[in-house]
């Protein structure tokens, strides 16, 4: 999508993926946060570091601080 400034911004799918991922993150299944967004990351490489993050914050929630550590 372009917002009024023509710039690129987010499509419906990959905001779809990255509140999904967020929700996992908060109060679902770390483990399968991390693989969602792994697969984002393929999927959506223009958004690639707002999917890094949620992927290092899903490592931090379940207690794997190295790798964590890692992306971050």
């Amino acid at each position: 999508m372009k917002d009024n400034a023509g710039r690129d911004g987010w499509c419906d799918k990959a905001l779809w993926h990255y509140l999904r991922i967020r929700s996992m993150v908060e109060v679902g299944d770390k483990k399968q946060a991390v693989s969602y967004a792994q697969d984002a990351i393929n999927l959506f490489p223009k958004q690639a570091k707002f999917f890094r993050r949620l992927e290092a914050l899903a490592h931090f929630r379940s207690g794997a601080l190295p790798d964590a550590e890692r992306l971050y």
